[in-house]
Order: C-alpha cells, then sequence, then structure tokens
C-alpha cells in the first residue's frame, strides 16, 4: 500500500481515479487544483503523485514545477485528456519537465495499475529519476 496524492478539479474524473487507486489499496489525498496539491504536499507525506494538466489556479504543469523544487524525488505521473482544442502535447512537456509518467485519458484501472505499480518499483530501486 502506498500514500498518494491525487489532483484534479473534475469532480467525477478524480472520485473514478480515487476509486481505482483505493481498489489497489493505496491510501488516496485528494486535492482540486495544484495549490491544494502543493498544501497537501506540506501536511503528507506520500510515496507518489497524479496530477491532472489542466485544473484551475494552479494547472498540473506549475503544480510540477514547484513539485520538482521541493520534492525532486517523488515519482509523478501527469494525466490529460487535451485541451479543448484536441492539443495534448502537454504530455510530452511535463516529461520533459520531470514527471515520471504520463497517461492519456480516458485510461482503464489496469493502466493506473501498471503505471502507479512501474513508479513505486522504480522509486524503491532508485532507478526513479526525473530528467534535469
Amino acid at each position: 500500500m502506498a500514500r498518494i496524492l491525487l489532483a484534479d478539479d473534475d469532480e467525477l474524473v478524480r472520485a473514478t481515479v480515487a476509486s481505482m487507486l483505493r481498489d489497489l489499496d493505496h491510501e488516496v489525498f485528494e486535492a482540486t487544483n495544484g495549490n491544494e496539491a502543493l498544501e497537501v504536499l506540506e501536511r503528507v507525506q506520500v510515496d507518489a503523485a497524479v496530477l491532472d494538466i489542466l485544473m484551475p489556479q494552479k494547472e498540473g504543469i506549475e503544480t510540477l514545477r514547484d513539485l520538482r523544487k521541493r520534492w525532486p524525488k517523488l515519482p509523478v505521473l501527469m494525466i490529460s485528456g487535451g485541451d479543448r482544442t484536441g492539443w495534448n502535447d502537454a504530455l510530452g512537456m511535463a516529461t520533459v519537465l520531470g514527471a515520471n509518467r504520463t497517461l492519456r485519458k480516458p485510461f482503464t484501472p489496469r493502466q493506473l495499475a501498471e503505471h502507479i505499480a512501474a513508479m513505486l518499483a522504480e522509486a524503491a530501486s532508485g532507478a526513479a529519476r526525473p530528467k534535469e
């Protein structure tokens, strides 16, 4: 069991992903935007984070950048369904900025489980090193 921060502004998506993570026996800490996510990280030690790219107040890319300054080794999975125009290069940008993995919405419980398991295994082995 891992402690996972989940930040997504869409209530239905957040509830669904949180449920998927809990079904995998993870403890989930939820946030609706990047500011809340960083506040959670100040209070709670987590093993990994799942961040949506498009959120109000502080988007996922901004949050990732700030997170990397304080918690450089925290495994991060960035998720996105693209923007309103269908552009989804933000996931590529997230990788460049230090996301360990990315996942395009919609995704299956199995896909999520595989990414989380791989990130946690990489972190445990010391192999999880975000790009500088």
